[in-house]
């Protein structure tokens, strides 16, 4: 007999066949899967003519960020400079002594045959 106080359920019933679930899902599925792979692909959305607007807040807060990112750059490119023109002073200041040491090796006095010719073309005697 049936118990009035519970309702029957088509669940707790022993299917006579698996065939009866499993044939109609695969027609399901393979027929969701046709119709998707027949279905036109979508366009790709246009952005549309949205004005971009901020709160001042974001702005403030967008303005101050830039400033930063700007300074960070410029304190790099400074140091970096900075760096090249002690390494420009470090290169002139070799140079410039390998310069006076060069004359002071070159350097010695002038024969008196050629002061006293200087001496004579100085004074106009182009004779000699």
């Amino acid at each position: 007999m049936i118990d009035p106080d519970r309702t029957p359920d088509i669940f707790e019933e022993k299917p006579k066949s698996r065939w009866v679930w499993i044939v109609p899902s695969l027609i399901f599925h393979l027929a969701v899967l046709g119709i998707w792979l027949n279905s036109p692909p979508r366009e790709p959305r246009e952005p549309g003519d949205r004005e971009l607007t901020i709160r001042p807040d974001q702005a403030e807060l967008l303005q101050q960020h830039v400033e930063d990112a700007n300074l960070m750059q410029l304190r790099q490119q400074v140091s970096e400079l900075q760096e090249i023109k002690e390494s420009m002073a470090g290169i002139r200041e070799e140079r410039m002594t390998r310069i006076h040491e060069f004359e002071s090796e070159r350097a010695r006095p002038a024969p008196l045959e050629l002061d006293q010719l200087l001496k004579k073309r100085l004074e106009g005697n182009p004779e000699q």
